[in-house]
Parts: structure tokens; C-alpha cells; sequence
């Protein structure tokens, strides 16, 4: 068997960094040269906005690159050569058609009958004009 190691690996999600670690990272924040003039309370609350802000754009940046993976593969969808299928059905991209319903059929061989029979009796009433 093989030695058993510690895992090393590190969620590092801004919602789930404790609160320890914001308060060291506030502090190292607060030394900075140029903030030493502003009081804690003011400081905290533009720490806050700059790690809440970071997080939602970490969120939007992975939405985005959800939406250009989406559009990309349609577009290749769209965009790659025609491919051959045996049957017209099995193509993806083609729209499946409804079966008419029995009324319909119905009244569509009824119509063709009553046609036929139309055509029947003008040629028989011709024939009789003419014969």
C-alpha cells in the first residue's frame, strides 16, 4: 500500500474564509501607507466592499465564461459542415413533425372520396352532352 499523505488542498471561497483571516488580512490592509489617515470603523467598511466586490466578480467572471463556452458550442453547432444522415429524422437539428390525429384523417380521405366522385359524375354528365 501506498503512504497516506495529508490532503494540502485549499478551498479559498471569500464567503468561507473565517473570520481570523479577514481580520489579518484587515490589518495588513490598514497599514498601508495611504490609509493611515482614515479611522478603523471607515476602513473596515471599505475593506468589506473590496472583498464582497471581489467575490461577485469572481461569480460574474465564472457566469461569463459559462455563457461564451454555451455560445461558442452553438455556434459550431450551427457553423459545422453538413453532415449526411441515412434518414432526414435522426439529424439533431430537424424539427419532429406531429402525427395528424384521427379527425383529420378522417376528413382528409373523406374529402378525397367525395373528389374522386365529383370528377366521376362530370365526366359521366359530359359524356352524355356529347354522346
Amino acid at each position: 500500500m501506498g503512504l497516506k499523505t495529508r490532503d494540502l488542498r485549499q478551498n479559498k471561497d471569500a464567503i468561507e474564509i473565517s473570520v481570523t483571516q479577514l481580520l489579518k488580512d484587515f490589518a495588513k490592509f490598514k497599514k498601508e501607507q495611504r490609509y493611515i489617515k482614515y479611522d478603523d470603523n471607515h476602513l473596515l467598511g471599505i475593506y468589506k466592499n473590496i472583498v464582497w466586490m471581489s467575490e461577485v466578480d469572481r461569480k460574474l467572471i465564472n457566469k461569463l465564461e459559462d455563457i461564451q463556452k454555451r455560445q461558442r458550442n452553438q455556434y459550431l453547432k450551427d457553423n459545422s459542415k453538413e453532415y449526411e444522415y441515412k434518414k432526414w429524422s435522426d439529424d439533431p437539428i430537424s424539427t419532429k413533425v406531429k402525427e395528424p390525429q384521427v379527425l383529420s384523417r378522417l376528413i382528409i380521405v373523406g374529402s378525397v372520396i367525395v373528389t374522386i366522385i365529383f370528377i366521376a359524375l362530370i365526366i359521366l354528365t359530359f359524356t352524355k352532352w356529347i354522346g
